[in-house]
């Protein structure tokens, strides 16, 4: 009887002794994909784009860590790269994101990983809808009919994108519409910049150059870059692009080779910025 309880205590012990090594195994694959992030981060930071992407695009970082995810999906898509940005979008799935607990010493990081998996009773909402990111990818490619395809499929509606998707797509009824309905959502933000860039392509939809120039003037004085700085604000680009597009239609070629280059000083490889530069060498 003694013999059997001390094999029933050995076995236990060892099986406790194996979850623990497991909860504080730095090797696993969240932890490696952590170390590849950090890889890629400083990549990033190096301006090496291709270390950057071959660092962050692992199985594990594309299936559950959602924010590398998006940011991964979103350089493919800006370097032209749309398979590839399909792929890591459709490749997420929600799962616990416990890399964070690799700080921690090995004692510590058990009861990190415990309660991350465990005991948290309110784990991290992640808000992930694959067809609105579908959908944003189409539009960046400029496939406005699949984008409205998979827009229409999508959890949430997003009147400002709407309003530029609607434009695009030449729906300018639906356009008006959302972009009522998204300045309404931009009421009580002081920072309109969604509404800025609706009304801007909506109007050079109208061929109202001159009035989307102004619209997109008044989303960049929002902004701490500026309209007239040359400071690296990655997060401007896409209107600078837009700016380009409406400086061209006004023949101002010269300006808009200026926003070109902006965005190229952040974003070397950005496809837009490139192609729009060499349609205006021809």
């Amino acid at each position: 009887m003694k013999k059997n309880i001390l094999i029933i205590l050995s076995i236990i012990v060892i099986f406790m002794i194996a979850i623990f090594v497991y909860l504080v195994n730095p090797y696993d694959a969240q932890y490696k994909a952590h170390d590849l992030e950090r890889k890629a981060l400083k990549a990033y930071f190096d301006g090496n784009t291709d270390e950057y992407l071959k660092n962050l695009d692992n199985p594990t970082t594309i299936k559950y860590h959602f924010a590398q995810n998006l940011v991964l999906a979103n350089e493919y898509a800006l370097i032209g790269k749309y398979d590839d940005a399909q792929r890591v979008i459709e490749s997420f799935k929600k799962h616990v994101d416990y890399s964070a607990c690799i700080k921690h010493k090995p004692a510590e990081r058990a009861i990190c990983r415990i309660d991350a998996m465990f005991l948290s009773a309110t784990p991290p909402q992640i808000n992930y809808d694959k067809n609105f990111q579908l959908a944003k990818l189409y539009y960046q490619k400029g496939d406005y009919d699949k984008s409205l395809e998979y827009n229409s499929k999508a959890k949430k509606k997003y009147s400002c994108f709407d309003a530029t998707l609607y434009a695009r797509a030449g729906m300018m009824d639906q356009a008006e519409e959302s972009l009522k309905l998204c300045e309404k959502s931009q009421e009580f933000n002081k920072n309109k910049k969604s509404l800025y860039t609706a009304q801007g392509v909506l109007f050079i939809e109208q061929k109202k150059y001159n009035e989307a120039i102004n619209e997109f003037n008044k989303y960049l004085d929002s902004t701490k870059c500026g309209k007239g700085k040359f400071q690296k604000c990655r997060g401007n680009n896409e209107v600078y692009i837009y700016m380009a597009e409406a400086l061209v239609k006004t023949g101002k070629n010269n300006e808009a080779k200026k926003y070109y280059e902006k965005v190229l000083k952040t974003e070397p490889q950005n496809i837009k910025a490139k192609n729009g530069l060499q349609l205006l060498k021809k």
